[in-house]
């Protein structure tokens, strides 16, 4: 009926449909007749309808001849529509849920729907053309329905039901649409449909799932966005079905869903697993694996999809995809080598086909090497594959099996050449299937993703605009000096930029000023000091002398006084006046995140910002974050002084290794001592490694010295030679010959090393964040290329973020200030949102080390390449560690007790590396003086001597001090609850505080008597709901339903807004109490059929069960090693003694102060 030579005309408020008055665009009529395409009607008067249209979007219409006025037609399309009378929401939900409860399916739709993965029958009813599902919208009523039709015939197979009055939305011309909710959800999903197809995506995707008729969300934009706008915050993804890339009609209608969700502000993703052409799997029929592995494309990135539709490309997409997953990942495991993205880079400025050959040759030489070190089963795989392939279409010219197996590159190459895509793709899915613990760290980068847009809050610098209070300048290049006109200078300068110098330089007008310097560390101080007495100022070591010190600034004479965060004490700086000083903050990020944590010296650190005369703040990260905390305690006008970015040229080597059965390792211990080795073969003129763990680094120590390698190891341990490596690191490591140096977090800003490097290691355990471990990296300027190692340590980590939305981190902190009010807390309203900030990125950076790091790698430098290198010395690393941590404790034991004590109570930092341990057995001993007395006394008898060390080594673990809050929870004390709240109210808490940490966990354990989940003995013995958890499990339920009934819970916990997240506190919990977790599957009975596993032939298994993972927790006396549970009531005994030992130094300290003692906070 539509000829080629007629011209469509959408509907608009100049030509409004004449059937139902829609001018959104909907509808079409035509230039050369009357005939109209109508989305919205399915009768009209005065029209007669013709039927749908082949692709079911529109009905058909045309004038019926006996009633059509052609007058009256012109008049209706001027004028404007009013929206339809159709069915009040609340009458059609009750029409619905009748139609529902009266009605039933037939075995044919109950078979349809059973293969479709459902099992429940409630929710749809049979006719004799098909069933219909009703769905529900945003308020949970039934708004429509939809039926499925068995047999379709040439139309659509979906068509509307229709109420009485119209299926269109209530006061609106528009379809409704279907609203499919789940807890705690990770996003919301704009889904084609309003059945099925939605409601399966919300249970696979954990999202908020929007379906619309056709897919079309934007013709319902009244219910899309309130949809949208009762979930903020989650990100937006389109779902698209398998083969809508090779659609223009559909691709266009995704164009304008975008184009809608940008009106408001929203920028869409859509999941991308490959679902190119028909064939595939739409999103209710994906496979887990699928919708594990799949994408977020941006819309350029979709869109451009549709210009891959060829037959050819992608012909030669899939083979790239099938070698580069057999040869170049595989041939990497047994070598370290570049990728074959670096070949193509070098190649830069040659021509097209050079580089071409030169990346087929290198990929070739990659395969030949692969081969020549030994077979993987990825590989056999591919053989395997080709084989049946090859069987299928050529039988007769199959190459003998042997031959064929030994097959080189080029065999390979040509032989896929000769296959149809089908086949190729058939290769593909063979070779491509992740291992398990593969799919564990996808799903890990799939996680953070949904944190790093607004991560980069902590790290970049706002956009902000020229003003009257903020100037905003940009700079290229080294930092230049600076004027002070301003009440505040913010530098933001990359690694290296020369921040420092010209910070010291930017002072020299001042040298008759008292100017005030904090670094992270006293002992990172040394170096600037001594450039600052090359410029001719005073300088003063604040720590050295902190009485002297304080009577100078009081007095206000001349000079730069160099101090920590820890400097900060109210004895140490009470008295100052802070309107006479310059207050400089080097390193600004960090102390923001440091002293945050250091409630006793907050108080003094922000009330020497707030009055200083002139601020400045330096960091190569400064951040949006620390421009707002500055602005929350700082008024005045500010510049902002921001370095022109550009990518580093230093090259990133992104370190993995493999574990025998060919996965990724989450353990990196072996690696290291291998990749030493190889360098040591290389041969090198000097090497930096940079740890932010001490033992680390120590273990690397030790074995660069028995290869021969001269070392220069800075830690926290090493005193003595931190001093003068500190005050001039270059002058030490050529005088001295030092071939490497290895630094820890002592070093890990505010030190500049000019030495030159041939390369670095740097390994990051999730001690510092992953920004820290870039300034750590940034310490050695000359060093051109640096290896990352940065370690899982789980599959599925513990992560309790549920959002760092600026809008929900405000309501958050004002529950939390109106939680501290009623509990009388001294609580500043002006630190509780930077308090939230850092609690819930710091999270982030636990849960997500690796992935957080490798997205800065990714965002500051130019180069970072994949590099898998063999973990095959594990053994070796566990075996040194233990000889290490032996020989730890008997310098311990041998140290000098009574100096400790004394360092101690002068409140010393030790200066020889012997009183390091003289420390560290006087702080062990005035925990647990019976058990160390004890133990030293053991130490000198040979026999005892081993139990002495263990003993050590037991009371120095962090497990021992999380008993301690076991010990408190569990024996309720009077004293210690009545003078932590004392503290909480006298001292300046947050969220993020150690003691408010402490009445949280205490209160939830006490209240819900949660200690009656860890009830397990033997792991073996585990009862899905009754020992062993889930979020979901009834148990839970119970609790979270007692939860919500306290109200002073709901205050101390204002994160928890659902079950899920109730059941990560419970968790967090229980960990800081010192329980012992552990995880396991287990099959549990289900009603509806779920996969389990293939049969013999390859099949897949459906069984009324599935696999869940709960948790467990194990009886404290039944948890830890043998040793532990052995010496259980001895530990316990010893933890009674020490918290009396405290009550009785707080209760005389509260008869001659007022406030309570600092070591409450501990």
């Amino acid at each position: 009926m539509i000829t080629s030579l007629s011209k469509l005309i959408p509907t608009k408020k100049s030509n409004p449909c004449p059937v139902c008055g829609n001018v959104s665009g909907k509808c079409r009529t035509f230039d050369d007749k009357p005939l109209v395409l109508c989305m919205m009607a399915e009768s009209a008067p005065g029209f007669k309808a013709l039927g749908f249209t082949k692709d079911g979007l529109w009905m058909q219409f045309a004038p019926d001849s006996q009633s059509f006025d052609h007058a009256a037609y012109l008049d209706r399309k001027r004028e404007k529509p009013e929206p339809p009378e159709t069915m009040p929401i609340d009458e059609r939900d009750q029409s619905y849920r009748d139609w529902l409860a009266n009605g039933s399916l037939n075995e044919r739709d109950r078979a349809d729907l059973i293969r479709r993965g459902l099992s429940n029958s409630e929710i749809a009813v049979s006719s004799k053309i098909g069933y219909a599902v009703p769905f529900k919208g945003l308020d949970g009523k039934y708004v429509g329905a939809q039926w499925r039709l068995a047999d379709p015939g040439e139309g659509g197979r979906y068509r509307w039901h229709n109420l009485k009055g119209g299926k269109y939305y209530p006061g609106t011309d528009e379809l409704p649409i279907a609203v499919y909710k789940v807890e705690n959800p990770t996003a919301i999903a704009l889904v084609e449909g309003t059945g099925i197809k939605p409601l399966l995506a919300s249970q696979r995707l954990n999202a908020v799932v929007i379906g619309a008729a056709g897919g079309n969300h934007a013709s319902s934009p009244i219910q899309l966005r309130a949809a949208i706008e009762a979930f903020p915050n989650l990100p937006i993804v389109i779902v698209p079905d398998a083969g809508d890339v090779l659609n223009s009609h559909v691709m266009r209608r995704n164009d304008r869903t975008v184009e809608t969700l940008r009106q408001w502000e929203l920028e869409p993703k859509f999941l991308w697993w490959n679902q190119r052409t028909k064939q595939e799997n739409d999103i209710d029929e994906a496979t887990q694996a699928e919708i594990e592995s799949a994408q977020l494309l941006t819309h350029e990135q979709f869109t451009a999809l549709t210009e891959e539709h060829d037959d050819q490309a992608e012909r030669s997409k899939i083979i790239q995809a099938i070698l580069e997953a057999c040869y170049v990942q595989n041939g990497s495991r047994h070598r370290t080598s570049e990728s074959v993205q670096s070949s193509e880079k070098r190649q830069k400025g040659r021509g097209e086909q050079g580089r071409n050959d030169k990346t087929s040759n290198e990929l070739a030489k990659t395969g030949r090497n692969f081969y020549r070190s030994r077979s993987s089963e990825i590989h056999r795989s591919l053989v395997s594959a080709i084989q049946k392939v090859s069987r299928r279409s050529d039988a007769g010219n199959t190459p003998h099996s042997e031959g064929f197996a030994k097959m080189e590159y080029g065999a390979v190459l040509r032989r896929l050449r000769t296959f149809s895509i089908d086949a190729l793709k058939f290769v593909q899915n063979v070779v491509s299937e992740q291992p398990n613990r593969d799919r564990l760290i996808s799903k890990r980068v799939f996680r953070f993703r949904q944190y790093q847009d607004k991560l980069q809050r902590d790290f970049l610098m706002p956009t902000l605009v020229n003003g009257n209070e903020i100037r905003y300048q940009n700079y290229s290049g080294s930092t230049s000096t600076f004027d002070l006109f301003d009440d505040t200078t913010c530098l933001q300068g990359w690694l290296g930029a020369g921040k420092t110098e010209a910070m010291l330089k930017s002072l020299i007008p001042f040298q008759d000023k008292a100017i005030v310097w904090v670094a992270p560390r006293n002992g990172l101080l040394r170096q600037t000091a001594q450039r600052a007495k090359k410029l001719g100022f005073n300088v003063f070591h604040y720590q050295d002398d902190p009485g002297k010190h304080r009577m100078m600034l009081e007095a206000g004479e001349p000079g730069i006084y160099f101090m920590a965060p820890d400097s900060f004490k109210s004895y140490a700086v009470s008295g100052i006046q802070w309107e006479n000083t310059i207050f400089a903050i080097d390193e600004f990020s960090g102390i923001r995140k440091e002293v945050l944590g250091k409630t006793t010296e907050l108080p003094q650190f922000l009330d020497a910002i707030a009055r200083c005369a002139s601020l400045i703040a330096a960091d190569a990260f400064l951040s949006q974050i620390d421009i707002r905390v500055i602005q929350k305690h700082r008024s005045g006008s500010m510049q902002i002084l921001r370095q022109d970015f550009k990518k580093s040229q230093t090259r990133i080597k992104w370190l993995e290794c493999r574990n025998k059965a060919g996965e990724i390792s989450f353990s990196h211990l072996g690696i290291y001592y291998s990749l030493l080795d190889r360098w040591i073969e290389q041969g090198f003129k000097r090497i930096a490694i940079a740890a932010d763990s001490i033992r680390v680094a120590k273990l690397l120590d030790r074995y660069l010295k028995s290869k021969g390698v001269k070392t220069q190891l800075v830690c926290s341990e090493t005193p003595e030679q931190n001093v003068s490596f500190m005050d001039d690191p270059d002058k030490i490591i050529h005088k001295d010959e030092i071939e490497a140096i290895v630094y820890t977090p002592t070093a890990q800003s505010g030190l500049d090393i000019q030495a030159e490097f041939d390369r670095g290691l740097l390994i990051a355990t999730g001690v510092l964040s992953p920004l820290q471990m870039l300034q750590m990296m940034g310490r050695c300027r000359k060093c051109p290329e640096w290896y990352v190692s940065a370690p899982r340590f789980s599959g599925n980590p513990e992560c309790v973020t549920p959002s760092l939305d600026g809008r929900k981190i405000q309501q958050w902190s004002e529950k939390i200030a109106l939680a501290s009010e009623a509990l009388e807390f001294n609580a500043p309203q002006s630190i509780q949102p930077w308090a939230v900030w850092e609690h819930l990125t710091r999270n982030i950076e636990q849960a997500f080390n690796s992935e957080y790091l490798r997205h800065l790698l990714d965002r500051f430098f130019e180069s970072v390449e994949v590099v898998e290198v063999e973990n095959d010395r594990a053994g070796q690393w566990r075996r040194d560690s233990e000889i290490l941590t032996r020989e730890e404790k008997e310098l311990m034991l041998k140290a000098n007790l009574g100096k400790g004590l004394r360092l101690i109570d002068e409140q010393k930092q030790p200066k020889l590396n012997s009183e390091v341990w003289d420390i560290k057995l006087a702080e062990l001993w005035l925990k647990y003086p019976k058990v160390i007395n004890k133990a030293i006394a053991d130490y000198g008898v040979p026999e005892w001597r081993d139990d002495a060390i263990d003993m050590t080594k037991l009371f120095s673990t962090r497990r021992i001090e999380k008993l301690r809050n076991y010990v408190i929870a569990t024996e309720p004390n009077e004293q210690d609850d009545r003078d932590l709240r004392q503290y909480l109210k006298e001292r300046v808490t947050h969220y993020s505080a150690g003691n408010f940490k402490r009445l949280q966990n205490v209160k939830l354990f006490r209240l819900l008597n949660l200690g009656k989940l860890a009830t397990v003995q033997n792991p073996k013995e585990l009862k899905a709901g009754v020992n062993a958890f889930c979020a979901t499990s009834e148990a839970i339920e119970k609790l979270y339903r007692k939860f919500l009934n306290s109200p002073e819970l709901v205050k101390l916990f204002p994160f928890v807004e659902c079950q899920r997240s109730f059941f990560g506190a419970v968790k967090a919990c229980l960990s800081y109490l010192g329980y012992e977790k552990g995880g396991k599957s287990i099959r549990v009975a289900t009603d509806e059929l779920n996969p389990n596993g293939c049969d013999r032939n390859g099949n897949q298994r459906l069984t009324k069960s599935k696999s869940i993972y709960l948790v467990y927790w194990l009886v404290m006396e039944c948890s830890g090693s043998a040793y532990f549970r052995e010496h259980f009531n001895l530990i316990i005994d010893a933890i009674r003694d020490r918290l009396e030992t405290e009550r009785e130094e707080r209760r005389k300290w509260r008869e001659k102060h007022e406030s309570p003692p600092i070591e409450i906070a501990a």
